[in-house]
């Protein structure tokens, strides 16, 4: 059984990723900001019969703090996560980005509606998760090897 987490995973083709993967008999941790969908989310998985493979989290990730929460609850309840997809962190562009975009040209990385804490909270968070599972790969490989020396290979 793999290990998805998907962030933001609460509607639309993110909510629809989480199902599928539950479908297919993986264990999905899903990351929202919205309670309601959060527990809508659980009561479907449950009339699937996958409430216990699903887990959902609502932590503020404009905290530092809570991102942090998030990665130590993610090493600790998983001995691994398989695939991220991170599709959190939803803003309202000022109404002349929104112009400048229908207009066909792009909005700057400089524009003011370019979170770039947000950015930087979301690079901590992916590097976090992605060391955590380096480790944990890395543990797999040194057990299969011991394995394999004590089977005398």
């Amino acid at each position: 059984m793999r290990t998805i987490v998907v962030s933001g995973g609460t509607s639309g083709i993110r909510e629809g990723l989480a199902h599928a993967h539950l479908d297919r008999g993986d264990q999905v941790v899903v990351i929202g900001s919205d309670p309601a969908k959060g527990t809508k989310l659980l009561t479907t998985a449950q009339t699937k019969d996958a409430g216990d493979r699903v887990f959902f989290l609502c932590p503020d990730l404009s905290l530092v703090s809570e991102n942090q929460r998030v990665i130590e609850e993610i090493g600790t309840r998983f001995a691994q996560v398989d695939a991220l997809v991170l599709c959190a962190r939803y803003f309202t562009p000022p109404a002349d980005s929104l112009s400048a975009f229908v207009e066909g040209r792009r909005i700057s990385l400089m524009h003011p509606s370019f979170d770039k804490q947000a950015a930087a909270r979301l690079d901590a968070l992916t590097r976090a998760l992605l060391q955590q599972h380096e480790r944990q790969s890395m543990a797999r490989l040194e057990r299969g090897v011991e394995h394999r020396r004590a089977l005398g290979a």
